[in-house]
């Protein structure tokens, strides 16, 4: 049976997830804070890999992003409870805040931390951060195909993609799944996993690797 699944996708090497929103606009430079985390940096900018050795090329750097909380602690099936997922309008990546930093999905955040790299994903180790004071709210999920949903471009979007179940199965971090384009070219798998019961209504997973096959 075809299904419908909005996730948040999390690709491992050359299978991470990326893209801008459809409606965001362009970035512009956030101004100093109370906090003095120092003026925003878009999310595509840190995650720039000039040389397409799939790290990031400010792998060490100090910087600040701001942007929306997709995923909230516990929410993304990996055993990191500090780990949230942010996007803004141009990308998204994955963040580990402080204990101290409590954290919503929706919440406009604005986090300043070191840029790392592990598991193949691009991630932002926090310093410090704020929940900017603003109504929560939750990007609409890019629509994607299993063909489509690859690449480091995506990596830690809010997605949903059509496709079918080509199976399914368990590890430590909760089901794993494998879907498969609709039709009758079908080479091409797409795998993820999400931690189950998170998210109700409209299937929402929140991934934490995803890779392609053939």
């Amino acid at each position: 049976m075809s299904r419908a699944i909005a996730w948040h996708l999390s690709f491992i090497g050359a299978g991470l997830l990326w893209v801008a929103g459809p409606a965001w606009g362009a970035a512009r430079p956030t101004p100093d804070d109370s906090l003095r985390l120092g003026p925003a940096a878009s999310i595509a900018e840190v995650r720039v890999d000039a040389n397409a050795d799939h790290v990031p090329d400010r792998r060490g750097e100090t910087v600040t992003v701001a942007g929306r909380v997709t995923a909230g602690r516990g929410r993304l099936a990996v055993s990191r409870p500090r780990l949230v997922a942010v996007q803004d309008r141009t990308a998204g990546i994955h963040v580990r805040l402080p204990d101290s930093l409590v954290v919503e999905r929706g919440d406009s955040l604005r986090v300043r931390g070191v840029v790392t790299h592990a598991y193949g994903l691009t991630r932002l180790r926090g310093a410090e951060g704020r929940v900017v004071e603003a109504g929560a709210r939750t990007p609409a999920p890019l629509p994607l195909t299993v063909n489509t949903a690859a690449g480091e471009q995506h990596e830690g979007r809010l997605a949903r993609v059509r496709g079918r179940i080509a199976g399914k199965g368990t590890n430590r971090g909760g089901t794993t799944c494998a879907f498969r384009p609709r039709g009758p070219r079908r080479r091409r798998r797409l795998k993820c996993s999400w931690r189950s019961g998170t998210e109700t209504g409209s299937g929402w997973i929140a991934s934490q690797r995803a890779t392609r096959s053939r």
